[in-house]
């Protein structure tokens, strides 16, 4: 495992909302995914994707976030993650369906290498992760597929396959035999 540079770190967190890094801070919660992607590539998030211990951690930092942002602020619970939507801001995902404290098997387990990244917080310092061919494969815009050892739904891998895809990605056939 790696780190990410410095200036990705900090760009990162500067481009993450004030609210969101405290409540990392303060709750435990690891940033992961594809925020941390965009990020580097200057592209505009779809959405920040929050980890944690357990489940009620994360309904409880979904509850906070939302209190605090107001009366427009929306709520939704999937099997999934605990969604929180602000007008104007970028959507929050709370995810449920695994829960991690340890960031470096949180980025084993996603299923592509350009994934392969988090951001949390240590004794008030904050701090990365990524996978060995994390920076290789997003310049080259590969899909790399880890194989993670999860549970998911059928296709799941698949139907992100055809969402990097249409974002310019490509997949070596390997990978793909992989997925499939």
């Amino acid at each position: 495992m790696q780190t990410l540079s410095q200036t990705d770190l900090t760009s990162i967190l500067a481009h993450t909302p004030k609210d969101i890094r405290e409540l990392v801070q303060k709750r435990n919660l690891i940033i992961g995914g594809g925020f941390i992607r965009a990020r580097i590539l200057g592209e505009k998030p779809s959405d920040i994707d929050l980890f944690g211990s357990s489940a009620q951690v994360l309904l409880d930092s979904a509850n906070e976030i939302a209190t605090e942002r107001g009366q427009d602020t929306r709520r939704y619970k999937t099997d999934n993650a605990f969604t929180v939507i602000t007008p104007g801001r970028t959507p929050i995902q709370f995810i449920t369906r695994w829960l991690f404290t340890d960031p470096e098997a949180l980025i084993s387990s996603f299923d592509f290498t350009i994934c392969q990244a988090c951001i949390y917080s240590l004794n008030g310092k904050w701090q990365s992760v990524c996978g060995d061919t994390f920076y290789q494969d997003l310049a080259g815009k590969r899909l790399v597929y880890t194989h993670p050892v999860r549970h998911e739904d059928a296709g799941g891998s698949l139907m992100r396959v055809r969402k990097f895809l249409s974002r310019g990605y490509w997949i070596q056939a390997q990978s793909l035999a992989g997925v499939i």
